[in-house]
């Protein structure tokens, strides 16, 4: 049995689905249920919250792995509640999200993901972690402004990056829960494929068939916008992200984890936008 945390997001909806294909008995952890009725009718559902250590024994009972993703802003509580519950149940590995950023953690961002890998490490459970770089599913963010307005406001228009998908995030994910030999690595991910800011809204704009405009903006424009819907050590942290160089990747080990543990090639932007272009449309 795999318990699958943050079935219900980008990563994990990505998951179930590859673990079946493999044959894999497969249960998920949410909050609530009903949200998991979609799922094909041999996916156990289990009832639980990582930020309620007492609600996550039943749901860890005759697990063999988990997959780990947590939602919280900074600390490691629901990491720590995790731990102690796959401890308790016998869990003999744990496959952690966890982000490029805490290779170095020279950023607040990074030390909130190394400190969850360091709580992982102490557990005596074997482990597995992911460490994505930039997410495909980030333009999401930009939503409002592109329905609203049809441009994207970016305080680094032109910086290049390397998002990886949600799908081959879980392709590696679904590898390191079902094959030998991936206990105590950590594996950096991103996409093979250079692009930039500036490039993804015009990869939007091709795939919705809009003209959409890119913006540059300041830092500090960026903030204000920011804080309209995050808490401020938030909006301090992810700033702090994107003027460092977290998505470097000057060796190219991180470009090539994808192929070399799938043998596929990653998915490039140009997929994700064309797969999600009707999110985009007004």
């Amino acid at each position: 049995m795999i318990l699958v945390t943050g079935a219900s997001g980008n990563v994990g909806g990505e998951l179930v689905p590859l673990l079946l294909a493999k044959g894999r008995a497969v249960r998920v952890l949410a909050r609530d249920v009903k949200r998991m009725a979609h799922l094909p009718g041999a996916v156990e559902r289990a009832a639980g919250d990582l930020e309620k250590p007492d609600s996550l024994a039943a749901a860890c009972k005759g697990a063999r792995a988990l997959f780990l993703v947590t939602t919280d802003h900074g600390g490691a509580a629901q990491v720590r509640n995790a731990v102690a519950a796959a401890q308790a149940a016998g869990v003999a590995h744990i496959v952690y999200l966890s982000s490029l950023s805490a290779a170095d953690p020279d950023t607040q961002i990074g030390r909130w993901h190394r400190e969850r890998e360091q709580v992982i490490e102490a557990s005596g459970i074997a482990w597995t972690f992911l460490r994505p770089g930039v997410f495909m599913s980030n333009a999401r963010q930009w939503l409002g402004s592109i329905k609203a307005r049809g441009a994207v406001f970016l305080p680094q228009p032109d910086k290049e990056l390397h998002p990886i998908g949600a799908v081959d995030m879980a392709a590696v994910a679904a590898v390191a829960l079902t094959a030998p030999g991936h206990a105590g690595k950590a594996y950096p991910l991103i996409g093979e494929e250079a692009t930039t800011p500036r490039r993804q809204v015009e990869t939007l704009a091709e795939a919705t068939g809009r003209p959409l405009q890119a913006v540059p903006v300041s830092f500090d424009q960026a903030r204000e916008a920011m804080a309209r819907h995050m808490p401020p050590g938030m909006v301090d942290a992810v700033l702090e992200l994107l003027k460092s160089p977290w998505d470097a990747d000057e060796t190219g080990e991180a470009r090539a984890t994808v192929r070399k543990l799938t043998g596929k090639a990653p998915s490039t932007f140009a997929d994700w936008a064309k797969k999600h272009a009707a999110e985009f449309k007004a």
